[in-house]
């Protein structure tokens, strides 16, 4: 008797005109971007470079925008007393496309890496190694949700590693 109840069951919610179909919704939320970093190995020396990993994933259901904020990086370094350790000369100008916004679709994934070999710049242009101590890895990613793009958000993520 409960297999034909079942099957009966069955037939009502995948057979007909579509007017019968339960409608299940997705359980995703509509915006839900999520950020990670990682620092291997957790210690870097000369000749063995720290790889700074940051990953973005669109785990939502609706697509977002990332936005372009040319010439800010994606990931920064920083030394123990909170200075940044820039990886380019941060006197040379930068040319930088129109500002521009790229579909991020649900279920998209995003990695960018940065190999800090203890080499940086300093706010005027001189070239530099960082002496031994802890460093601070910094990913910041900027989106705006579909369709308005006019409210941002912002996510950022840290880890540290050392420097030998």
């Amino acid at each position: 008797m409960r297999i034909l109840l079942s099957l009966a069951l069955a037939g009502l919610t995948s057979c007909g005109d579509g007017r019968n179909r339960v409608f299940v919704p997705d359980p995703r939320p509509a915006e839900d971007v999520r950020l990670a970093i990682a620092a291997a190995p957790a210690a870097g020396q000369a000749g063995q470079p720290v790889t700074v990993t940051a990953s973005l994933r669109n785990a939502g259901r609706e697509s977002v925008a990332l936005l372009n904020r040319c010439p800010e990086p994606t990931i920064r370094i920083y030394d123990a007393q909170d200075a940044e350790l820039y990886q380019r000369d941060p006197t040379l100008p930068v040319a930088c496309p129109v500002f521009v916004s790229a579909p991020f679709e649900p279920s998209a994934r995003l990695e960018v890496t940065l190999a800090f070999d203890g080499a940086y710049f300093s706010s005027d242009g001189r070239h530099h190694q960082v002496p031994a101590g802890t460093c601070r890895a910094v990913a910041t990613f900027v989106y705006a949700g579909v369709p308005d793009h006019g409210e941002t958000r912002t996510l950022t993520r840290e880890v540290f590693f050392t420097w030998r």
